[in-house]
């Protein structure tokens, strides 16, 4: 069996400057559909949510695993859940990380189904340095028991350990 595991961004979709503006171009999907005729699996593992990588990528066959795999058809008996209180905890650390981002001009924060996404993307070059020590001092002030912080372009996201 050939099997072909992808990220989405950054790798089919060029970064954006906004995540709602990522796409992937209609060449891209074309190789794909090559491969699933080709008798590939093809898997994308995102940290979107398997909803809206499935919207990105509508091909039929391809398999999707949203929220850096805590989402996605597992086989039976595999049930992958977010524990509640982690879940409540993730909610007021992305409530706070707003009103920090609501201070920096293209500072912008995104809540997941398993994560919190802080992107800095559209935060101006001179005020970069500036905003990632402001953020950098407010995590170091919050409990991220249970969390990890997982560094991307222009993004950090929180999320369930492992």
């Amino acid at each position: 069996m050939k099997t072909l595991l992808l990220d989405v961004d950054g790798t089919l979709a060029p970064i954006a400057p906004t995540p709602q503006e990522a796409e992937v171009p209609a060449t891209t999907q074309a190789a794909l559909r090559v491969l699933l005729a080709d008798g590939w699996t093809v898997a994308l593992v995102s940290g979107r949510p398997s909803a809206e990588v499935r919207s990105m990528v509508p091909l039929r066959g391809v398999k999707t695993f949203g929220s850096h795999g805590l989402e996605g058809r597992w086989p039976r008996g595999t049930e992958i859940r977010v524990p509640r209180a982690v879940r409540r905890r993730l909610a007021e650390l992305a409530r706070a990380a707003a009103t920090l981002a609501a201070a920096t001009p293209g500072a912008a924060v995104e809540r997941k189904p398993a994560g919190v996404a802080i992107h800095d993307r559209n935060v101006a070059a001179p005020r970069l340095a500036a905003w990632r020590r402001r953020l950098a001092r407010w995590l170091d002030g919050v409990d991220l028991d249970g969390l990890e912080r997982l560094r991307g372009k222009r993004v950090l996201e929180l999320r369930p350990v492992g």
